[in-house]
C-alpha cells in the first residue's frame, strides 16, 4: 500500500528517495497525474508496464527538466527541434525523437524512438530536475482508462501498487499533450492535444 503525501516541504525529498530506490511515484503534472520512475531502471519500467497493463510494444514517454537533457536522450537532432522547443517548451508538447542507444529498450519498446517533453510548472518538473533530469511521464491510469486529474480519481488498485502518491490537488486536465513526430521531415502530428492549433500554425501543416 502506498503512502499519500501532500505537496509540501518533504514531498520532493520523499519522492526522490523512492525514485532512487527503484520505486514508483504518482505525481501531478501540468495536465494530469502521472507515474514517475527512473527510466534507466529496467526492472522498475517493467513493473510500471505491468501495473498499467501497458502493451510491451508501446514506448514509455519521458519528461526532461531542460532542452539539454532532452537532447541527451536522442541520437540525432531534427532541423526544427530548437525552433519548436523554443516556442512550446516548457509545455504540453511531446516530441518523438530518435533515441540515444543508452535509453533502455524497456522505454523505447524496441522502436528506436523516445517520446519526451518538458512539462510546465509542476511537481513532476521539480522531481525531474532533482533526479538527473529524466523521469517517466506516463499517465497514472490503467491502459484504456481516462487519465486522472486528482488523487480521488486514481484507481485504488493502482494506488496500492505504487510506493508513493504526491497529492498536489486538482490538475488542470483538459486534453493531453500533443504528440509530434520529429523522426520524419516534415514533422507529423500523431496525437491532437493541447497546443494542437498553435503547433499546426507554427509548422504550417
Amino acid at each position: 500500500m502506498s503512502t499519500i503525501f501532500p505537496w509540501g516541504k518533504t514531498a520532493l525529498s520523499d519522492a526522490l528517495t523512492v525514485i532512487h530506490s527503484g520505486g514508483l511515484v504518482i505525481v501531478p503534472t501540468e495536465t494530469f497525474y502521472g507515474i514517475a520512475a527512473d527510466p534507466f531502471n529496467t526492472d522498475t519500467i517493467e513493473k510500471l508496464r505491468k501495473i498499467k497493463g501497458r502493451e510491451s510494444a508501446k514506448p514509455v514517454p519521458l519528461i526532461a527538466d531542460t532542452s539539454e537533457t532532452a537532447l541527451s536522450a536522442c541520437r540525432t537532432v531534427h532541423p526544427q527541434f530548437h525552433s519548436i522547443t523554443g516556442k512550446f517548451w516548457p509545455g504540453p508538447l511531446t516530441l518523438i525523437l530518435k533515441a540515444n542507444p543508452q535509453i533502455p529498450g524497456a522505454v523505447t519498446a524496441g522502436t528506436g524512438t523516445v517520446g519526451i517533453r518538458i512539462p510546465g510548472p509542476s511537481f513532476a518538473l521539480e522531481l525531474a530536475g532533482a533526479h538527473m533530469g529524466l523521469l517517466t511521464a506516463t499517465s497514472a491510469n490503467r491502459a484504456g482508462d481516462p487519465p486522472p486529474i486528482s488523487v480521488d480519481l486514481l484507481d485504488p488498485e493502482l494506488v496500492r501498487e505504487v510506493d508513493l502518491v504526491v497529492d498536489g490537488g486538482p490538475a488542470p486536465g483538459g486534453r493531453p499533450s500533443t504528440l509530434l513526430d520529429l523522426t520524419v521531415d516534415p514533422p507529423r502530428i500523431l496525437r491532437q492535444g493541447v497546443l494542437y492549433d498553435e503547433i499546426r500554425e507554427f509548422l504550417n501543416i
